[in-house]
């Protein structure tokens, strides 16, 4: 079966960029290795779309069943998706004390899609964990049926035949990283900071912000204490959910792109309320149902092109230009999964 354009498109990982979403729960008591296995196995059975394996045939790179069970594990290291160690899967589950943390290739999906697998383990662990039955509205349980807009293609192609952006900026010329001699010559390093929810909410709310705008702002003003004499823009790429505007708010795939908020170095020493409300208007403007349409219908030509070169190789390629492009062509990302409720 030949691959689609909205179908994983594994070409872009690989082991220098791998491609993996973590997101952690902090439980208040230390994780019991049996209920989380149970959990995992039970939610498996809603989630098949995760139970695959990557498999080169015909010059494609496609996902097939996987019938080995998910890996879950104890320790902090992060193991390699698609490796022996979780017996092929693109998906794995890790605990440590009262840390669980859940893995998924970026290729499948997005933080928006992963989040109903994760509430699903969670509901399951809970309720063997300590013998109870909560209320399972909001939860996608192993016997439930798939939504209508679960599975299948997600996007509109009769829309997207003629579509036209509402708006679109394209920033030029914009300080990059290595502009300030920030040179990547060792593995990354991760700096992880605890904010309380309540708070910094109630902050957003005070300078007209939203989670994604203020920290944007933040950024930007970073730079702008860091390398006062810049003149160049700082461009913060904000990833941004496209199942909204396409109708499909259910959809499992990889379905988000990025919105480009742009600060010239004369609106960084703005207050922060002032380049927060400037920054909700360019997202606004980037999220208008056009723009959805208009990236869904870009999307589908640029990786039909891909996909009708004659082997995988070369499609690596043409895929790592693009990964290398996506990541160079801001200051800085940002991304915000949303608030999981129960």
């Amino acid at each position: 079966m030949k691959a689609k354009y909205y179908d994983p498109l594994f070409y872009i990982s690989s082991e220098k960029m791998p491609f993996t979403i973590r997101i952690e729960g902090g439980l208040k008591e230390t994780v019991s290795q049996q209920s989380l296995k149970y959990a995992v196995g039970r939610t498996m059975k809603r989630y098949p779309y995760f139970a695959v394996r990557l498999v080169e045939q015909d010059g494609e790179l496609l996902a097939k069943p996987n019938e080995m069970p998910v890996v879950v594990y104890q320790g902090p290291v992060v193991y390699p998706l698609g490796s022996d160690l979780v017996n092929r899967h693109l998906l794995a589950v890790s605990y440590l004390e009262k840390q669980i943390c859940f893995y998924v290739s970026h290729v499948i999906t997005d933080g928006g899609g992963f989040v109903p697998f994760i509430k699903t383990v969670l509901y399951y662990y809970l309720c063997d964990r300590y013998q109870i039955e909560l209320d399972p509205s909001g939860i996608n349980l192993a016997d439930d049926a798939f939504f209508d807009d679960e599975l299948g293609n997600p996007y509109p192609e009769e829309k997207m035949k003629d579509a036209e952006p509402f708006y679109q900026t394209k920033p030029t010329d914009f300080f990059r990283l290595r502009d300030g001699g920030y040179v990547r010559d060792r593995a990354a390093t991760v700096f992880r900071f605890s904010l309380k929810e309540d708070e910094f909410m109630r902050f957003n709310y005070d300078n007209d912000g939203s989670p994604c705008a203020l920290i944007s702002v933040l950024m930007a003003k970073a730079v702008q204490s860091l390398h006062p004499g810049e003149t160049k823009d700082v461009v913060s790429a904000v990833s941004f959910n496209l199942r909204p505007g396409l109708g499909n708010r259910h959809s499992y795939r990889m379905l988000c792109s990025a919105i480009m908020l742009n600060y010239p170095d004369k609106t960084r020493s703005a207050d922060v309320t002032k380049m927060c409300t400037c920054s909700r208007g360019m997202i606004m403007l980037q999220s208008q149902p056009e723009n959805v349409i208009y990236c869904a219908a870009k999307r589908k030509e640029l990786v039909e092109k891909l996909l009708a070169l004659p082997d995988v190789e070369e499609k690596k390629r043409l895929c790592g230009q693009m990964a290398l492009k996506d990541s160079t062509d801001n200051t800085f990302s940002v991304s915000y999964v949303g608030k999981i409720g129960f």
